[in-house]
């Protein structure tokens, strides 16, 4: 519930591709993986992913897409 109050904020103060809008949807993608909520971890991840693709942030663009991979069992 948190973490989705401070996507808010951060969306709606921030703007849509800040980092740290970035991080907040990263942690929502680790909070439901914990509890096997695969479809939404994904959902999350693929923001993050995103938003670090367009940051040139090279280093969370490969964990995003290895979490990706992970939920997907390869």
């Amino acid at each position: 519930e948190y973490y989705k109050k401070t996507m808010n904020i951060h969306r709606n103060t921030l703007g849509e591709n800040h980092l740290d809008l970035g991080l907040t949807y990263e942690n929502l993608g680790g909070l439901y993986e914990v509890q096997n909520k695969k479809d939404d971890a994904k959902t999350y991840y693929a923001k993050a992913k995103k938003i670090y693709e367009d940051a040139g942030h090279e280093t969370k663009v490969n964990e995003m897409a290895g979490y990706l991979a992970e939920l997907e069992g390869v």
